[in-house]
């Protein structure tokens, strides 16, 4: 069904109800009936002249109305896309980047790939020193494998840090720690889920922030529901 249409009939001096749809077809709704009604003999009139004017007319009006469904639907298309891709004024800093186009056909404009590789590029882990990122990650390490009431199987680096996407100058070291004993109890899978894994996450959780604040590391949190984590130690 893609519109409705309502139009009085002369003879009657009724309302009645037209519907198109998708395939180009329009039928009567027949309201009492609870159906609808592809034949022009379901309109009851006087004449057949009649008939085939008032089906006419409806049929006119419900293309009409559907015609202005569209339109509308457009409309509000083209606003959301201004929305979303407002004009690019003169004055704005990214207007040079705004207005390429990559383009791969022999000979054709290469103008972004220049960009990117001198303007965009640089950003990325190109110059940058992994010394500091490194020994975050050995200090941490090494802590976390003398901690008293933990035994560790393995660490993981993860984040843009370890997958090398990182962004230089804003970026931190995600170290995911696989945990097999905490206080002198063997951990198994079922250990980490339900409230009893809830509280157990917790508990480690706040007992290896104050191992490693009592290390010298000061400025060591817990957070229990992180950006993108749960239960983890800034």
């Amino acid at each position: 069904l893609t519109s409705l249409a309502w139009a009085r009939d002369s003879v009657s001096n009724t309302w009645r109800t037209l519907a198109a749809f998708l395939d180009g077809t329009s039928a009567e709704v027949l309201w009492r009936q609870a159906c609808v009604a592809y034949s022009p003999d379901s309109l009851v009139c006087t004449a057949s002249t009649q008939v085939d004017s008032f089906v006419a007319q409806a049929q006119a009006l419900a293309q009409a109305l559907e015609a202005q469904a569209r339109l509308s639907k457009a409309s509000a298309a083209a606003q959301r896309l201004r929305q979303v891709f407002p004009p690019i004024s003169a004055g704005d800093p990214h207007r040079t980047l705004k207005m390429m186009h990559l383009d791969l056909t022999p000979g054709g404009d290469k103008s972004y790939v220049r960009h990117f590789n001198g303007e965009l590029r640089p950003l990325t882990a190109q110059g940058v020193s992994n010394a500091e990122p490194q020994a975050a990650n050995h200090l941490i390490h090494k802590l976390l494998v003398q901690c008293p009431v933990l035994k560790v199987d393995r660490f993981h680096k993860g984040g843009s840090f370890g997958r090398r996407t990182l962004v230089r100058g804003a970026f931190d070291v995600d170290l995911s720690v696989f945990v097999i004993k905490f206080q002198e109890r063997a951990l198994k899978v079922a250990d980490w889920s339900g409230e009893a894994g809830e509280r157990l996450q917790r508990e480690m959780q706040r007992v290896v922030a104050a191992y490693l604040r009592g290390q010298g590391l000061h400025d060591v949190v817990e957070v229990e529901h992180g950006t993108h984590y749960k239960h983890c130690v800034n």
